[in-house]
């Protein structure tokens, strides 16, 4: 639990003062062709981040193949790197919006003479890239399509809420995608691979509402969203299966989302059910939820690879 790990303050304060001890006191004498003790390894101090993509990063895959929890082996990341970013575009009169990467996606799916787009985006994807497309009700990736209306929200069984109260309650069954309306949109990113696709969707938001961007996951025919707490294409695992892992995130402590104390975070498999690592992060400022350390706990099955 994280009332029971030691403020930063104490593990600051603890190492020099460690040091300084062994330093004080008289090696012990070692009897002539007789080996000396081995050292005591460091206690694991914590990783310190700055963003929730590179703690997601961070995790990857554990190296022996298995799980601290037991059952399911941790995946690597499916979708790394920055992602293919789209622009919007709108026509004129009526005015209609989507997201693309190439004008000609735009044409194909609304009929209009008049468009406002960015100067920069060009007519064709480019070579070797599919037409990528979001219209707040359907992503279209060259020739498939995904509604979202026909989708599975897997942060219905979140039980914590983003402000505008998209999720559903903990406990609900899972049910079909809200739709987006794409001028509320501030950013769309897709990240691709055989068989997957990713869309991260940050919103026009200020304050608190930036710690909820829709993430979106396109499997085969099946469409997925995440829950949206520091939600990230970045998080989304590998699972044995043709399956994946995400996470499901909640506040610790008392001060709730004015001040938590920090994050539980729970990996769950796309069943939206079985938990397959856990993981906990302290906020040294509880005002700033975006400078954060790992809680070092390995033998509970937290914590993880070495942090940035």
């Amino acid at each position: 639990m994280l009332s029971a790990a030691l403020p930063a303050s104490a593990w600051a304060q603890a190492a020099p003062a460690a040091a300084a001890t062994r330093a004080s006191e008289p090696a012990a004498a070692v009897a002539p062709g007789a080996m000396p003790a081995a050292a005591q390894p460091a206690a694991s101090a914590p990783r310190h981040f700055t963003s929730y993509q590179a703690f997601y990063e961070s995790l990857g895959g554990n190296p022996l193949g298995g799980n601290p929890l037991g059952g399911v082996p941790l995946g690597g990341n499916l979708f790394a790197g920055d992602g293919t970013a789209l622009a919007q575009a709108c026509t004129d009169t009526p005015r209609r919006c989507l997201w693309v990467n190439a004008m000609s996606v735009a044409v194909r799916r609304f009929e209009a003479t008049g468009w406002i787009a960015p100067g920069e985006l060009e007519m064709d994807p480019p070579k070797g890239t599919p037409g990528i497309g979001f219209d707040g009700t359907s992503l279209s990736i060259g020739e498939r399509r995904w509604r979202l209306g026909q989708g599975t929200d897997l942060a219905a069984g979140s039980a914590d809420a983003p402000a505008a109260g998209t999720q559903g309650k903990a406990g609900a069954p899972p049910r079909g995608i809200a739709a987006v309306d794409p001028e509320n949109l501030a950013q769309v990113t897709v990240w691709q691979r055989a068989g997957w696709a990713c869309v991260e969707l940050h919103f026009n938001t200020s304050g608190r509402g930036g710690r909820y961007p829709q993430v979106l996951v396109a499997q085969g025919a099946r469409l997925y969203a995440l829950p949206r707490l520091f939600s990230a294409c970045a998080a989304v695992r590998q699972a044995p299966g043709q399956r994946f892992s995400y996470p499901v995130n909640r506040y610790l402590g008392t001060g709730g989302e004015a001040e938590p104390g920090g994050l539980q975070v729970d990996y769950l498999l796309s069943d939206g059910k079985t938990r397959v690592a856990r993981y906990t992060l302290r906020y040294p400022q509880p005002e700033n939820v975006f400078v954060f350390e790992v809680v070092p706990d390995a033998a509970a099955g937290r914590g993880g690879p070495g942090g940035r």
